[in-house]
């Protein structure tokens, strides 16, 4: 397995790629290439830049590969090197989030699997279970000691 990592940063912005290739076909279930790409922003807003902001997106890549397949009557994944998984087509999928903090009050929202909207609907990870939809979530914490 070879995995290069790049990592840059320009004052406020930073860019976080990954790269994974696997070069065993024995395991048909882990893609031979995996990629991730990452740019955040953070710093302060407004004058006085007491909000803090944190922006940023994940857009990662993973290729073809042998979806799992889900034994029921033991509750668990066939780990084995089988025929019986469905091959699947590699995919993209992207994730966005946005965090807001002033003292001891944050909020972030975060927005995962977009790729829902341009992968194939039949695309699983684990035979039988389709990829993820869309998922919004939301977060609020408030610390009232300093």
């Amino acid at each position: 397995s070879i995995c290069p990592n790049f990592t840059y940063a320009l004052k406020s912005w930073q860019l976080h790629s990954r790269y994974q290739y696997v070069a065993n076909n024995a395991v048909p279930f882990v893609a031979k290439h995996q990629a991730s790409f990452q740019l955040n922003w953070k710093g302060g807003v407004f004058k006085n830049q007491r909000l803090q902001m944190n922006i940023g997106a994940n857009l990662t890549y993973q290729s073809a590969f042998q979806a799992l397949v889900f034994l029921p009557f033991i509750e668990s994944l066939d780990w084995q090197v089988t025929q019986n998984g469905l091959s699947q087509n590699g995919f993209w999928n992207l994730q966005l989030h946005a965090a807001l903090e002033v003292k001891t009050f944050r909020f972030f929202v975060n927005v995962a699997n977009l790729g829902a909207f341009w992968n194939d609907p039949s695309l699983s990870i684990v035979q039988g279970y389709p990829f993820a939809p869309m998922q919004i979530r939301l977060g609020l914490t408030w610390d009232f000691w300093n």
